[in-house]
């Protein structure tokens, strides 16, 4: 099922940050996507049950894939997995932390399989900012896919939101 955009909207959050474990990514590379094998390692070496368990931890029942550091010469980022904390939360020993200042997002609720799902929910969600003549942010070089209660690991149909920094 190809993805689509559901809904979308503008938000705002507060100041912030993004705490977990990192890798860098180089997409289209022919050794493989290694986020999904990231995920699974974290779960299984018990990586997800400590970020769950942060005192500072807000909205415990999200999950973060941040992206950031772009390069476009190697068509690469830095992809984070991880919670978002408060701003001054301390990571974890083996931990990354990246900071997020309070911003507003355009965010895209994109439905779909995998892996369109997680590929298409860049375009579509910048699409529909700009269709609603909102100006990307693309000074702050990240952009976040949201896990929450709708993302069903069991089901072939994957729920996840897409969070685009936007100007004002």
């Amino acid at each position: 099922m190809p993805a689509e955009l559901i809904a979308f909207t503008i938000t705002r959050l507060p100041a912030a940050a993004v705490v977990g474990q990192a890798v860098h990514y180089r997409m289209g590379a022919p050794d493989g996507n290694p986020l999904p094998a990231l995920w699974e390692r974290m779960a299984k070496d018990g990586t997800l049950t400590q970020l769950g368990a942060l005192p500072t931890r807000i909205l415990p029942e999200v999950w973060i894939g941040w992206m950031g550091y772009f390069n476009p010469v190697e068509n690469s980022m830095l992809y984070l997995a991880g919670v978002l904390v408060a701003p001054d939360t301390e990571a974890p020993a083996g931990m990354v932390k990246e900071p997020l200042a309070e911003t507003a997002y355009a965010v895209g609720t994109i439905r779909g399989t995998i892996p369109d799902v997680f590929g298409d929910a860049y375009p579509l969600t910048q699409m529909e900012a700009i269709r609603q003549a909102r100006q990307l942010h693309a000074a702050a070089g990240y952009a976040m896919e949201w896990y929450d209660s709708r993302f069903k690991f069991d089901e072939e149909v994957k729920v996840i939101d897409f969070y685009l920094p936007v100007l004002g």
